[in-house]
């Protein structure tokens, strides 16, 4: 398309993710309703930049100070489809408004620049689980190519209380997220198909690094604590 842009934020996801988010009396499915209309109307979801905060917005720890539903935006922010960009101080918990508050100077945060700070660890953990499953799939292409960055993500499950989400096909990341909250109650157990996992497959959630084995078809179950989300994956090859 020559006449298309190469690359815009994706702003839609973005108004859904900060009014669903943030509020448990929101719906989990108006995130999944927002997910499946990027991918009707967008020719190329997978380059377009994926955004919780930035400097043009206010951050998303203005909207909640919730560390389960923060961890959740992460998430979204991470492993759906496109490019995420994550913005300078969200790894912090900077909370600033509009305009200039978002932008405040991160040097001057007054927890200084915390490398065991939760949400800068949670940030690292799923950056090392794209970075495995790119390995991965790049390690069984002859080109050294790997296909996860251009396989489009698909909703494997949503209700009220969550959403489970593939990206990648042979390798895999399924993600799951909720909006409860710290405090809100068990969300599952739900029964999540079409993993494309072979039945006995060790499953590791790395989040937590608990782990669980693939029932028949690949099926699993998945139950969300004090509103944190998970994100499976296949760290080895499967039983043959």
């Amino acid at each position: 398309m020559d006449d298309a842009l190469d690359s815009v934020l994706n702003y839609p996801a973005w108004y859904s993710l900060v009014t669903i988010l943030p509020n448990s009396t929101q719906s989990m499915i108006g995130l999944g309703w927002q997910f499946n209309q990027n991918s009707v109307s967008c020719y190329d979801t997978t380059v377009i930049g994926t955004f919780s905060e930035n400097h043009d917005v206010a951050r998303f720890a203005n909207a909640t100070d919730d560390l389960s539903q923060q961890k959740n935006a992460i998430v979204w922010n991470m492993m759906t489809d496109g490019i995420p960009v994550v913005y300078y101080g969200a790894e912090q918990r900077m909370s600033g408004g509009n305009d200039p508050y978002n932008r405040a100077a991160l040097w001057l945060n007054g927890n200084g620049y915390d490398t065991n700070a939760p949400l800068y660890q949670h940030v690292a953990t799923l950056n090392a689980g794209r970075t495995a499953v790119n390995n991965a799939m790049a390690a069984n292409n002859y080109s050294n190519w790997s296909g996860y960055w251009a396989y489009k993500a698909s909703i494997l499950y949503n209700t009220d209380d969550i959403l489970v989400f593939r990206k990648g096909y042979d390798i895999s990341l399924v993600s799951a997220l909720t909006n409860v909250g710290v405090a809100g109650a068990q969300v599952g157990p739900y029964l999540i198909g079409d993993t494309n996992w072979d039945e006995g497959a060790l499953i590791i959630e790395i989040l937590n690094c608990s782990s669980v084995v693939a029932g028949n078809n690949g099926q699993f179950n998945i139950t969300l604590v004090s509103g944190e989300p998970q994100v499976c994956f296949l760290p080895c090859p499967e039983p043959s």
